[in-house]
């Protein structure tokens, strides 16, 4: 037995495992640090090291990944979060300290806000385009995203209005959202109030939203709401008389079975999806780009393992559909 396919096949899911959780790491450590994220010598040793090696990994990813691109402009605007996310910051970090040098301010802390903002709009989509890979998007996902983005914005509106510092207006954020309201950090001003007003209607709405996605979804594997498909009820109606049947019924049949198998894909579908594969770059700045020497370097190495990773996304997608038709 050759150990070295099977040994690629484990390292290629561990890494592909890995990149929603290297990318939900940068977010949770983004929010986390806040304004700090442009004073690396505020950051932690260990964290300044491990944002560094998941940035060179999701960049080198990227980069890989649009070397197979067939066309650029429907890489790009489908993976636009993934390319501001990995913008090098170095240059905005520059940036802001010639403004405290030259004692701007005001001009740095809104630059500053600016970019955490984008940046953090960016790596939220990142992550969400990282594990939507291997998981279904539904609406807790989205559900997720949006008290996030109401949590750091609420907590920038904080730190202006109240002239509080980053740490004590995140906190005060998910506490507001969360409709805990220790006390400890309360608004003063009516900017501040506002926000903490809007922050806790959204907080409920929020709450409501999350508990009933999830009695819906255990509702829905207990099979009380599950229904059936029709096509396979039709096939079992067919079964119940399988002694009566032609040939060309049982023929039918199996052609109808094949085709949900296939996720309801008919074999015309399938050889259209495979000539659309084929198919040559759409534009002459697509061809172009295809046959720089570089690039030609680049899918020939790596085309294993991209079509090691699409048979293996697929896999974990038909996996997850039939446990949930199990459950």
């Amino acid at each position: 037995m050759d150990i070295k396919p099977f040994m690629k096949k484990r390292l290629m899911f561990a890494y592909e495992v890995s990149l929603p959780l290297m990318a939900l790491f940068s977010l949770v450590t983004l929010i986390a640090l806040g304004s700090s994220y442009f004073h690396p010598e505020r950051q932690p040793m260990l964290i300044y090291v491990l944002d560094h090696v998941i940035w060179l990994i999701f960049t080198a990813d990227l980069l890989v990944r649009l070397c197979f691109a067939k066309s650029l402009r429907a890489f790009v605007l489908s993976r636009l979060p993934e390319f501001v996310a990995v913008v090098p910051v170095v240059p905005f970090i520059a940036l802001n300290y010639v403004f405290e040098r030259l004692g701007w301010d005001s001009v740095s802390s809104v630059y500053v806000q600016a970019v955490f903002f984008i940046k953090f709009i960016a790596y939220l989509g990142r992550a969400f385009t990282t594990q939507s890979r291997f998981f279904k998007t539904n609406m807790l996902h989205y559900a997720g995203g949006v008290t996030i983005i109401a949590i750091v914005t609420a907590a920038m509106f904080f730190v202006n209005s109240e002239k509080s510092s980053y740490e004590d207006a995140i906190w005060w954020a998910f506490v507001t959202a969360s409709t805990t309201g220790y006390g400890d950090i309360v608004p003063k001003t009516d900017m501040g109030r506002i926000t903490g007003v809007c922050l806790m209607i959204l907080g409920v709405a929020c709450t409501t939203a999350f508990t009933s996605i999830i009695a819906g979804r255990i509702m829905a594997r207990s099979g009380e709401d599950k229904k059936q498909n029709p096509h396979v009820a039709a096939v079992q109606r067919q079964l119940d008389r399988f002694e009566s049947l032609s040939d060309e019924e049982v023929e039918d049949i199996c052609a109808v079975l094949k085709s949900l198998r296939r996720g309801g894909e008919t074999e015309t579908d399938t050889q259209t999806e495979e000539k659309s594969e084929d198919a040559p770059p759409a534009t002459a700045l697509d061809r172009k780009w295809q046959n720089i020497m570089a690039v030609r370097r680049v899918r020939a190495r790596f085309a294993p393992f991209i079509r090691a990773e699409e048979k293996m996304t697929e896999l974990i997608k038909e996996e997850g559909k039939k446990k949930e038709e199990g459950e």
